[in-house]
């Protein structure tokens, strides 16, 4: 089943050859920067270079070799159907963010910085640098990073950018994704098309990524459809230890992404003993397939292990605290419909249904996978801390991997219902959804981007630009913060002078949010806590003014969003000095001399 893996994948529909080939490219890179990093090389743009040219070469090679082997059944439009939705994808994914002038919302601060750190390091980062100063380490997933950085070598773009299109192209391959896991999970490429249309055209999520710029979890979940078909594919017996040898590669390449999306994934191995093992050789599928997992947490042990020493340490220092109310928050279930419509959710309960009657075995397989999720996000109730990770909004924003192929099941049967009574054949059927998909996408997602999420305006980036051209080097500004956790917790930016030290190069007062999962000083802690609980009357005073001077405070920065600090109340003051303006965004310099 796992296609040239060990048997023929010729045999296999046209797009799920096209995308386990993909996705075995989109594994492969962060596989081999954590190759290079275990091995102490530089990984330099001739790298990144050779690497695309070799896939690229090797695509082409398998094209040429592989021309004219057409399966009959792909001649019945199916092909150019899912060609349709791929493009109506790219053009949705395009169409969602003309007018954004930098990413959204935090987490792409804190992407953006990963990024430049690899630049900067060539290859995988040993600390955060100037964006966390005084860390001595780097324990974040890094595959998305690995990814986003190959993208700015290739194109020159900055990392900001880089983050930003890889996230849009991740995205766009999620109908691949779809495809892959519906085909896996019911041997249908019908179904698959379904599932292709509704998670490009018709789902909230991964579409509102662009908004929560969640990169790092988007990169992981587009490595599970891969990693399901090849689990499957090593529960049977013929060949199967390529298949799992491969499953544990991508299982690795999944801890590498994503740690979450990993502990997500393990309810896998009981999906892929469900969907396809027999009666009588379940136990031993199990211990195949619970080798597989175990195997590729191995092959990433290294990393893994940098990674627990890292947060030990952390846990031990607490230099974050976190309120009861804000952990409450964290683990509850939100609304769902917050994560995805009620159109979509009743489509995929109606898929249900029909699945049990029309396809017992892969449906009850997804939801022993569905189940498996819904146990981890419970994790938090149980005395084992390493349980304590993930929550309802990770599952949720992961759900279209399962709402997808469930849509894809009811479509299918619509259309065996609905064709011959109205004398359409499959292709004008196929073609029919997919252009009734690509209106439905558009009309709902077309004005996909948030404002909530929006913290750089325009009016921000032009101050960017003067920044870099009239303050020193050295200049620290004081940006809009707030603690996010409760008192002495996790202090964050609310407004574009968050993004100064990446996008100018000059120190702020609050660094990038993973400074809460890492070893920093504890002096530097307490520093940044403290400028964060200034307030502008405070500011305002003389005294004010003078413990920003001895902080080494030089500017402050209010952008167009805002926040706690009043740039206009401030400017009242004779030790602040307006020095640039345009609209809500704001520049002025302290006057420290005594």
């Amino acid at each position: 089943m796992a296609g040239s893996l060990y048997a023929p994948l010729a045999r296999e529909p046209l797009w799920l050859r096209i995308t386990v080939r993909i996705l075995m490219g989109v594994a492969a890179w962060p596989l081999i920067v954590a190759g290079f990093g275990a091995l102490s090389l530089p990984m330099t743009p001739g790298v990144v270079w050779a690497y695309a040219i070799l896939t690229l070469g090797g695509a082409l090679l398998i094209l040429w070799r592989g021309r004219g082997r057409q399966q009959p059944t792909e001649r019945d439009g199916h092909a150019w159907a899912m060609l349709g939705v791929m493009a109506a994808t790219l053009a949705l994914r395009c169409w969602q963010v003309r007018g954004v002038v930098w990413p959204l919302w935090g987490d792409a601060v804190n992407h953006s910085a990963a990024v430049a750190l690899f630049l900067e390091q060539q290859g995988l980062p040993h600390n955060w640098g100037a964006y966390i100063p005084t860390s001595t380490t780097f324990s974040y997933h890094f595959g998305f990073h690995a990814w986003a950085a190959a993208v700015s070598w290739i194109t020159s773009v900055p990392p900001w950018w880089a983050v930003f299109w890889t996230e849009r192209f991740l995205s766009t391959l999620a109908p691949l994704g779809a495809y892959l896991l519906a085909v896996t999970f019911f041997r249908d490429r019908r179904i698959g098309l379904g599932a292709a249309i509704a998670t490009g055209l018709l789902t909230m999520m991964p579409q509102y990524y662009v908004n929560f710029s969640r990169d790092t979890q988007l990169l992981g979940q587009t490595l599970v459809p891969l990693v399901a078909y090849l689990l499957a594919g090593a529960v049977r017996r013929s060949g199967w230890s390529v298949a799992a040898a491969l499953a544990a590669l991508s299982f690795t390449a999944m801890v590498f992404a994503h740690y979450l999306v990993y502990q997500l994934a393990l309810g896998l191995v009981l999906a892929a003993v469900v969907l396809v093992a027999e009666r009588r050789r379940w136990f031993g599928s199990l211990i195949r397939l619970g080798g597989v997992a175990v195997v590729g947490a191995a092959l990433a042990a290294p990393w893994v292990w940098r990674v627990l020493q890292t947060q030990q340490a952390v846990w031990r220092s607490a230099h974050v605290q976190y309120s009861p109310d804000f952990g409450r928050l964290f683990f509850e279930a939100p609304p769902i419909l917050e994560y995805e419509t009620l159109p979509l959710l009743l489509a995929a309960a109606l898929g249900l249904v029909v699945g049990l009657r029309r396809h017992p075995r892969p449906t009850l397989a997804l939801l022993v996978w569905l189940g498996s999720m819904l146990l981890w996000a419970n994790g938090y109730r149980t005395p084992i801390r390493a349980l304590h990770q993930v929550n309802y909004i990770a599952v949720y924003m992961a759900l279209y991997l399962i709402t997808g192929p469930l849509v894809g099941v009811l479509l299918t049967y619509l259309a065996d219902v609905i064709g011959p009574r109205l004398r359409l054949s499959r292709a004008a059927l196929a073609g029919a959804a997919v252009i009734a998909g690509t209106v439905t996408g558009f009309a709902a997602y077309g004005n996909l981007v948030d404002e909530t999420y929006v913290l750089v305006h325009a009016e921000d980036v032009r101050a960017f630009d003067w920044i870099k051209q009239n303050t020193p080097g050295d200049a620290r500004f004081l940006i809009n913060a707030f603690s996010a956790t409760g008192e002495d917790g996790l202090v964050v930016g609310s407004d574009a002078g968050w993004w100064l030290t990446i996008a100018t190069g000059r120190d702020v007062s609050v660094p990038v949010i993973n400074y809460q999962t890492e070893l920093v000083s504890p002096e530097y802690v307490a520093r940044l806590q403290t400028l964060a609980s200034y307030d502008t009357a405070t500011l305002a005073t003389e005294a004010g003014a003078a413990e920003l001077c001895r902080q080494g405070i030089t500017h402050v920065y209010v952008g167009a969003v805002g926040g706690p600090l009043d740039g206009a109340a401030l400017a009242q003051s004779p030790r602040y000095r307006p020095v640039y303006g345009d609209g809500a965004a704001m520049v002025l310099a302290i006057d420290c001399a005594p």
